[in-house]
């Protein structure tokens, strides 16, 4: 079974696909079972989809890295039986399923980093996958198979992948970027208000990848990523432009700290609070994303202190966002639910999606 190539999916689609795969490799006719393959280049949440299946349905994920050098998981080794004076096969139950960790739940083994394995291992792991058992131990039926890769024109160390594997064996997924589909599994992460509005301002930020580019780094979903969580611990400005340039890349860092420099510009929150009709609007696209930033950060510092947010707060705010144009409104009022569970709790949130059912 084949994937178009040209058409490619996000992360946030992955439950459906892993439900399907997953129900044929346990539906227990030989042969059946199909073994997804995530394929596609760094950085764009092929291996972090399935651990967030693996964690919404409960499964225990091992993964298992199959690098450059020979798999002991898949092809055993041989020792020697000083009793009989002999080499015996041993294998590794791993691949099987016997993982005390993984104690009653279902188990998910991703073999990561496929394309990197040597000949040797993809053979064992071809004969493995078709015929779910190993030196004639059987795989316990509580585990199923996925995996993912690289392709060889990123770069990547990554070897093309042998057709004994991609015939019959691995359904082919190939994964690409999608910004709404990002931004909504950002949200269920509740990643830093900034980094979102940022992504929502300019979607060409999230992803910049060139295999042949000179710079070093370059703007990937897994860096903005880590740059939410490093903004999380609060660094200096000095150290925080150190580790935004490492994380995404000099280029797009630049264009994200210049969105961030806007914020000085804008209304602060005690003016908001103060006076929410009549506090400074801002008129600029890019602004009113910061804006919005703006507030949510300061909602998500709340929650940090494990404070409540007030009614007069939350009503405030809705008022001041209310006079923005709506589409700016809504992605505002994302942000600000996602920073602090109080905020969908109270009476103005309520009352902004009962008067615009139609944008929410």
């Amino acid at each position: 079974m084949h994937v178009d190539t040209s058409a490619t999916i996000s992360p946030d689609q992955f439950p459906s696909i892993l439900d399907a795969c997953f129900a044929t490799q346990r539906s227990g006719i030989r042969g059946s079972g199909a073994v997804p393959y995530f394929e596609g280049g760094p950085g764009i949440g092929k291996t972090y989809g399935v651990k967030d299946y693996c964690d919404l349905r409960n499964i225990y994920l091992d993964p298992l890295v199959l690098g450059r050098m020979p798999a002991v998981e898949l092809g055993g080794a041989y020792a020697p039986d000083f009793k009989s004076g002999e080499l015996k096969h041993l294998i590794l139950k791993r691949v099987l399923g016997y993982n005390k960790k993984a104690a009653d739940r279902d188990i998910c083994i991703l073999f990561d980093e496929t394309p990197a394995a040597p000949s040797d291992t993809l053979v064992a792991l071809a004969s493995l996958l078709q015929e779910r058992e190993l030196e004639g131990y059987p795989v316990l039926d509580r585990v199923v198979f996925a995996a993912a890769g690289n392709r060889p024109e990123d770069g990547c160390g990554a070897r093309p992948l042998p057709r004994l594997l991609r015939e019959g064996r691995f359904v082919t997924i190939p994964v690409g970027v999608d910004v709404e589909g990002w931004l909504k599994w950002a949200e269920t992460q509740s990643l830093n208000p900034w980094v979102r509005a940022a992504i929502q301002w300019r979607g060409a930020l999230l992803h910049n990848f060139d295999p042949k580019s000179k710079n070093p780094v370059q703007a990937s979903p897994r860096g903005w990523t880590k740059l939410s969580y490093l903004m999380d611990t609060n660094p200096t400005q000095d150290v925080l432009d150190v580790l935004g340039e490492g994380s995404v890349g000099q280029a797009h860092y630049a264009e994200f700290k210049g969105f961030m420099e806007v914020a000085p510009e804008l209304a602060t929150m005690q003016e908001i609070l103060d006076n929410p009709d009549g506090a400074k609007l801002p008129s600029e696209v890019s602004a009113m994303y910061a804006a919005g930033a703006n507030i949510a950060f300061e909602i998500k510092e709340i929650k940090k202190r494990g404070d409540h947010l007030e009614y007069d707060f939350t009503n405030s705010v809705m008022t001041y966002l209310n006079r923005l144009p709506e589409e700016y409104t809504v992605a505002t009022v994302k942000l600000c639910k996602a920073s602090h569970e109080d905020f969908a709790d109270s009476k103005a949130y309520s009352k902004y999606l009962v008067d615009h059912q139609e944008l929410v």
